[in-house]
């Protein structure tokens, strides 16, 4: 396939940027080197910053949600996320990793395979066009009919398959797939949402067995039958190839499937045990995004009896899963925690545990009735606000902090109550 892109007349590429009619062969040519393209995909990874963005009216400005970090592969034709750092990607939809607010899938292969590889668009030759950047493209208009779609659109528990339209942009030099737009607009009502665009950039990335194609950068903008809307900006880094001996692997949806892959015997954990940790490094807020990795420390032994389970100074590590920022009732974050996996000298085992209290800090907001600010002894004024425990998920924990204190300092306490009945003898990923 790859040779009968190469054999394109020089003529038709050299000079389709003077005519405007459509050059004979060149979108099967462009189709032929998309295929060669994305069949080489599943052998590679990328990492992904997403930063999410809302707006509460069509012509308010956008206001700064979160940031996410994840990575990204191909699995057969779905596209798979992992938190950084995990060697296994979820057998699962992203909205079920990340939980909330707005997040699409397709920007890594899907959206590309869909239009210029699967069957059912229809293309019309737009001709020669400018990028943005001032460079030189070939644009090409189509529609994809519902009946033909692979486009699903979700909100809560509704979900359509629906058609599609955009337009793709092509080098004209190589026939490089440089910009995808995708459009769905007859959305059924019982979604709540009446438009949703992406838009993908590509980039030429030079790997160990050649240079290919890979999504640069990309932007979902999804418009709701409110009148509001959300913006997710997503950036795709470190792409890279997996080596002969890597191997790709996704976890199931319970983690209990995970099986144990050291001869160690089962580490019991009673029933709703306090585990005391100790943060090993500052977070900052102002710029920590969720899926980022945090490491702690076992600050006191976890006994049964006398027999020590868990001893002080034990590795533990664990993620953000949340991080936002809230305005009222005044400025402050909001930053939910997992920690899931304990590190021993015969393996890393699995840690299910929720977040029960934590000691103070600086910028630590309690959960009382009253929002307002109170004098000490000393005629300083304190915060009047703890640990939101009422808000806390099975798993996790949340804590709001004052974003006038936009850092969480090394050696920050918590403690954190084991699942009842939790057996911490699986390897964790």
């Amino acid at each position: 396939m790859w040779r009968r892109v190469a054999a394109i007349p020089i003529w038709i590429v050299s000079s389709v940027l003077a005519q405007e009619a459509e050059p004979e062969g060149l979108l099967a040519n462009a189709k032929a080197r998309a295929a060669e393209n994305l069949a080489r995909i599943p052998d590679f990874t990328c990492g992904l910053t997403v930063d999410r963005s809302q707006r509460a009216a069509p012509k308010a400005a956008w206001m700064r949600a979160d940031t996410l970090r994840l990575e990204v592969t191909l699995i057969g034709n779905q596209e798979r996320y992992a938190w950084p750092g995990n060697s296994a990607f979820e057998d699962r939809h992203l909205a079920e990793l990340v939980k909330r607010g707005t997040v699409g899938t397709g920007s890594f292969a899907v959206h590309a395979r869909n239009v210029l590889v699967a069957a059912g668009a229809e293309f019309i030759w737009s001709g020669p066009a400018e990028l943005q950047n001032g460079s030189k493209a070939l644009r090409y208009d189509y529609e994809v009919p519902a009946a033909q779609s692979r486009y699903r659109i979700r909100n809560g528990t509704e979900e359509a398959v629906v058609g599609f339209r955009g337009a793709i942009w092509l080098d004209p030099e190589n026939l490089d797939l440089v910009k995808l737009m995708v459009h769905a607009d007859e959305i059924p009502p019982a979604l709540g949402i009446v438009s949703v665009t992406e838009t993908v950039e590509y980039a030429r990335v030079k790997l160990s067995t050649g240079v290919f194609w890979m999504p640069r950068a990309s932007e979902l903008l999804t418009e709701t039958s409110h009148g509001d809307a959300s913006r997710n900006m997503t950036v795709y880094t470190d792409c890279r190839q997996y080596s002969a001996e890597s191997k790709i692997s996704f976890t199931a949806t319970d983690e209990t499937s995970v099986t144990a892959s050291v001869a160690a015997a089962p580490i019991q954990v009673p029933s709703r045990a306090i585990l005391e940790l100790s943060l090993d490094a500052d977070i900052d807020l102002a710029k920590a995004a969720a899926g980022e990795p945090v490491l702690a420390t076992v600050a006191k032994d976890l006994k049964d009896a006398e027999k020590i389970l868990i001893p002080e100074g034990t590795r533990v590590r664990g993620r953000i899963v949340r991080i936002d920022r809230e305005s009222q009732p005044s400025p402050l974050y909001i930053v939910g925690l997992e920690m899931h996996t304990l590190e021993f000298a015969e393996g890393p085992r699995v840690l299910r545990a929720t977040l029960e209290d934590v000691s103070g800090g600086p910028g630590l907001i309690r959960d009382v009735k009253s929002m307002s600010s109170m004098f000490n002894g000393k005629r300083e004024r304190t915060p009047a606000l703890s640990l939101l425990t009422r808000g806390q998920q099975r798993g996790s924990g949340m804590i709001h902090w004052d974003a006038k204190h936009p850092r969480i300092k090394k050696g920050f306490r918590m403690k954190w109550r084991t699942e009842e009945a939790s057996e911490v003898n699986e390897t964790r990923p």
